[in-house]
């Protein structure tokens, strides 16, 4: 597994979110994601209705890129 390591800022933003964390690079291009495994169990960070949207999609012929 890899392992990231944050700055003492970075680590405060991260403490201070109750779920899911958006990652940018510098230039702001969408890096990943992530949740924070205290608090949010990654099973539930989606609603059912979110999931069964993100299945319809996955399963569609159109593009493959967010809005």
């Amino acid at each position: 597994m890899t392992e990231l390591v944050v700055s003492a800022e970075q680590a405060r933003l991260l403490g201070a979110t109750g779920g899911v964390v958006v990652i940018r690079d510098q230039q702001g291009n969408l890096v990943g994601g992530a949740y924070r495994a205290a608090q949010a169990d990654p099973h539930k960070v989606f609603t059912p209705q979110q999931i069964a949207l993100a299945k319809r999609r996955a399963q569609s012929q159109g593009p493959r890129s967010s809005p």
